[in-house]
């Protein structure tokens, strides 16, 4: 006849567990051939037989289970290599002397194409450059961050001091990932006079020389917008 052990006799039990598996010496582990590697979540075939190669699992190999340290070596090899938010190796099968792995990943999406509302064609292009996203290839919840921050750095070395940047996604029937960028751009900080406090050892005229990417505005210089840089 069973009995359900109350609150405190399960406790006993629980604590007395340790003690158990220490008088049971742990199983050695087991060697194992590889009998075949598949691939899941990869977007087609040719992404599946790429992160094959790249784990380095192969049939043939010998691995130890429960747990290899080529599987994690694989896991390692696969988010070097980039383009994956989550990778596991698991095991599918043993069958006698051989066992059937799976590695199971999760691609992040490829890009369709960007495009960066608010801003005049001149600084688009200007842009390209600085934007680490190229279409086709993976792209990272990093990498669309970094174009934000390349967008704002862009607008406020040109005097927007407040710049924001909306980021929208979308992804197509083929699961490539469309990003809008859309900027406003904010006030320009314009700079209209500089005076100096406590200047002694050098003249205000020579203090404004070494200011050279930060004059006063003049009217004399009314096709000159000067901004401010920080840098001077």
């Amino acid at each position: 006849m069973l009995r359900r052990l109350g609150p405190v006799a399960a406790l006993l039990v629980l604590l007395a567990a340790p003690s158990l598996r220490a008088q049971t010496p742990a199983a050695p582990p087991a060697t194992f051939e590889i009998l075949a590697v598949t691939v899941e979540g990869a977007a087609d075939d040719a992404s599946g037989a790429l992160a094959r190669s790249i784990s380095g699992l192969r049939p043939g190999q010998q691995v130890q289970l429960p747990w290899d340290p080529m599987f994690a070596e694989a896991v390692r090899n696969l988010y070097t290599r980039g383009g994956y938010s989550d990778i596991q190796v698991m095991v599918d099968e043993v069958a006698g002397t051989g066992v059937f792995l799976t590695i199971r990943v999760v691609e992040e999406p490829k890009l369709a194409e960007y495009e960066i509302v608010g801003l005049g064609a001149g600084d688009r292009e200007d842009l390209r450059t600085r934007i680490p996203l190229l279409r086709g290839r993976a792209v990272r919840p990093a990498d669309v961050e970094r174009g934000r921050l390349a967008i704002e750095t862009f607008l406020r070395e040109k005097g927007f001091r407040q710049p924001t940047v909306a980021i929208a996604r979308e992804t197509d029937e083929n699961g490539r990932l469309a990003l809008t960028y859309t900027v406003e751009r904010g006030e320009r900080s314009v700079v209209t006079q500089v005076e100096f406090m406590g200047n002694e050892a050098f003249s205000d005229g020579t203090l404004r020389k070494q200011l050279k990417n930060t004059p006063e505005r003049r009217w004399w210089r009314f096709w000159k917008r000067e901004t401010f840089d920080e840098a001077g």
